[in-house]
Order: structure tokens, then C-alpha cells, then sequence
């Protein structure tokens, strides 16, 4: 702040009317207007040496009065501008004219301690005794900036708080989402138990008949050496050996049913040779059904490799050889095929069987769904299809049905070829 300033006693001394004014002595006026002034106020000769300062303009930039006295206008500024100021300097002594500085720009002062002022300069040009001299008003622009930096700031602030607002929305929308579809999951999952309960209830009953009713034969079968007592005894034992076969089928796609339910189907994909697994998925049918006829045809490159789990491509392949031979009846005959194009291996396994509308395509591989077979003598749950689906999911790839060229069915598979 400016310092009161001390008027001389003949202060009071009125000078002649000039330019309409008329009072006390205006040079004394306008000097201590400049002294006292708020803004900083310095005056430099056309050399850029300082010849006069306000207290205001020592404030801002941490000199004492009169220090600055003597001293080149460029002590004032940054070292960086000291060069190009000299040139702007001796360009406004050769045309002065009233003008603000800088513009739209923030301007900045050097402080004696170093470090740099904002500040804004309003330019004025005085000729005297034949000399330019240039006088600058300076204000201290440094409360003003950092009103500004705050307004800045809680500008920024407020930005950040909307987009953390629309964040958390879409944050609750996501996991409200969440929970509708694990609600909808469980519900899922509840009635997928209620309908493997109901489905198993009725087709356990007709291989444990099968069992209960062929054993109390054996009981009463009077055995006496016969040729047609021992065929008896085979066709008996046969009938027994089916049932339990598809009780443990019947077992094992519940619990695999289980599994795939609550997501925990997951699989290491390795490289396997296509022929390989097509072998293993035979001998496993051949194993558990080692009394059903069923002829294989495989037609595929010698060492295909393909990208997929080997348990999984097996289980997959032994519930699409099983689907064919229990409807494809005695003569049942699935022929297999495969091709590689866009780096995919297509696999077709077609059969003999029945085949299959084209609305059902998509219907067939839903859980419990039987077509037309619901009701008819071939056991089963209808879940053969939507496990060998959910294997070859897990490992990436595609699987269809279709009606095969052969007069069939035909399913296709799609995995990445190695």
C-alpha cells in the first residue's frame, strides 16, 4: 500500500489558471497523486534507465525507495526477456503511445527475490527537454490470479464430481444388472433342478423295472442245460446289463447337468489330434454299450491338430456318437468328416437316422427337449445334446444341427485349427 505522503507547507500556494485549472501547484498534485497512487508507478529515460518510482511499484517488486533509482528497467524482468525487451523498448521511445501491455496475456515481473510477479502494464510516452521518457503503471495482478485459479479449480471439481456421479450411475446400473441376471440364474438353476428331478423320477423307473423284473426272472428260471434255458439266461442278463447302462448314463448327465449350472465348466486348451479323440470317443461308447451296433466312418486329414481340451472334444464326441445310435437304430452308421478354411477346422458328423426338421435345429439342443421322442420307448433325458453344446462353448468354438444331404442328421462343430 502506498505510504501517506508529506506536503511541504507552501502546499497550499495556488498557481495561475492553465488549461481551465486553477488551485494548488499541479506539478506538487501530480506528483504526490503518483506518490500515493495504489498502482506502481515508474518513470524511465530513453536509455531504459530508471529516473523515478512510487512506493507502490518498490512494494511489488521488493525494493526500498530510491534503490531502484539508476538502475535498468530490465532488473525488473525475467533474464529471458531482457534481450527482446530492449528492442521493444527502443521501438515504443521512437513512436510512444499510450497502450496497455500484453494484451490477453499474463505478464510477469522479476521480484528481488527471485521469483516472478503477475502483473498487468498500462504504457504512456512523455517528451521533455527533448527526451522520451517512458512511464508504466503497474498493478499486482496476483490475488486476482489465484481468484481466478480457484474459480479454476472448483470449476474442475465440479466436473469431477458429475463425471464421478455419472460414473457410480452406471456403476449401479451394472451391478444392479448383475444381480437381475444372477436372480435370474438362480431361478434358472432352481427350475433346472425341479425339472432333472422330475425327468430322472420317470426315467430311472423304466431301466430299475427292467432290472427288478429280469432279475426275479432269473430267480424263477428253472435252468436244466438246455440250449434255450442258457439263451434265456444271455437275453436276461443282456436286458440287465442295458438298464444299468443307462442308469449310469442317465447318472452321469445329471451330474454333469449339475455342473454346467452353476458355470464351472472351464477348460485348458491344448493342441489334440482330431483323429485321436474321435477313436477315444468310440471306445468309450464301445465301452458302455459294447451290445449296440454302431458303425464309424472317419474321413478326416491325417494329423489334423485342433485347439481345444481333450476330456471335454471326447465327452462331447461320445454324447453325438450315443445321440446317432439311439436313434439311428440297428444299422446305424455316423460318418465323420472334416475340412480347414480362415484357420478353422469344420467337422461334420452326419447319420442314418431319422434326421431333422429345420425348426427344430435350434430347439434340439435346449435341456429336456425331445422332439417328437418325449413320449416314445427311446430312453433318455434330453440333455445329451445341451452338454456336448456347453463342452464345445467352453472351449470356443460353434456347434449346429442340421438335416444331413445323406437323409440324416447332421451335426457341425467349429474349432480353431492348430
Amino acid at each position: 500500500m502506498p505510504r501517506p505522503t508529506d506536503y511541504p507547507e507552501n502546499s497550499q500556494d495556488t498557481q495561475p489558471v492553465e488549461d481551465g485549472f486553477a488551485g494548488p501547484n499541479l506539478d506538487f498534485l501530480l506528483k504526490a497523486t503518483a506518490e500515493s497512487s495504489p498502482n506502481g508507478v515508474i518513470i524511465v529515460d530513453d536509455m531504459g534507465i530508471v529516473v523515478w518510482a512510487n512506493h507502490s511499484l518498490c512494494d511489488i517488486f521488493g525494493y526500498e525507495r530510491g534503490e531502484l533509482h539508476g538502475k535498468r528497467l530490465e532488473i525488473l524482468l525475467p533474464e529471458h526477456l531482457h534481450d527482446k525487451h530492449v528492442k521493444l523498448r527502443s521501438g515504443f521511445v521512437a513512436a510512444p503511445k499510450s497502450r496497455p501491455m500484453g494484451g490477453n496475456q499474463v505478464l510477469f515481473g522479476r521480484h528481488r527475490d527471485g521469483r516472478d510477479v503477475p502483473i498487468e502494464i498500462g504504457l504512456t510516452g512523455i517528451v521533455a527537454d527533448g527526451k522520451t521518457y517512458s512511464t508504466a503503471f503497474v498493478s499486482d495482478i496476483t490475488e486476482r490470479l489465484s481468484q481466478s485459479d480457484e474459480l479454476l479449480r472448483h470449476r474442475r471439481n465440479l466436473k469431477e464430481l458429475e463425471i464421478q456421479h455419472r460414473n457410480l450411475e452406471e456403476l449401479v446400473r451394472e451391478r444392479t444388472e448383475d444381480l437381475r441376471l444372477a436372480l435370474n440364474s438362480t431361478q434358472s438353476n432352481v427350475q433346472l433342478l425341479n425339472n432333472v428331478m422330475s425327468t430322472l423320477s420317470h426315467e430311472i423307473r423304466t431301466p430299475l423295472n427292467t432290472i427288478i423284473g429280469y432279475a426275479e426272472l432269473l430267480d424263477l428260471l428253472h435252468v436244466d442245460g438246455s440250449p434255450e434255458s442258457g439263451k434265456r439266461l444271455r437275453d436276461y442278463a443282456t436286458f440287465i446289463l442295458d438298464a444299468g447302462v443307462n442308469l449310469i448314463s442317465l447318472t452321469q448327465k445329471a451330474t454333469n447337468m449339475t455342473t454346467v449350472s452353476t458355470g464351472r465348466v472351464a477348460s485348458s486348451i491344448e493342441q489334440v489330434d482330431l483323429l485321436d479323440v474321435l477313436e477315444m470317443a468310440r471306445q468309450r461308447n464301445e465301452r458302455l454299450r459294447p451290445k449296440h451296433a454302431i458303425s464309424y466312418r472317419f474321413q478326416v486329414p491325417d494329423g489334423q491338430k485342433l485347439r481345444a481340451n481333450t476330456e471335454l472334444l471326447v465327452r462331447a464326441l461320445a454324447l453325438l456318437f450315443e445321440n446317432s445310435e439311439k436313434y439311428g437304430g440297428k444299422d446305424c452308421l455316423v460318418s465323420v468328416t472334416a475340412e480347414v478354411s480362415d484357420g478353422m477346422c469344420h467337422i461334420r458328423i452326419d447319420d442314418n437316422g431319422p434326421g431333422l426338421a429345420s425348426a427344430d435345429a435350434q430347439r434340439v439342443f435346449e435341456p429336456f427337449e425331445r422332439l417328437a421322442y418325449k413320449h416314445s420307448d427311446i430312453s433318455g433325458v434330453g440333455l445329451g445334446l445341451t452338454l456336448a453344446r456347453t463342452y464345445i462353448d467352453a472351449m470356443g468354438g460353434w456347434i449346429g444341427m442340421e438335416q444331413s444331404p445323406a437323409g440324416g442328421a447332421r451335426v457341425w462343430i467349429e474349432l480353431a485349427a492348430a
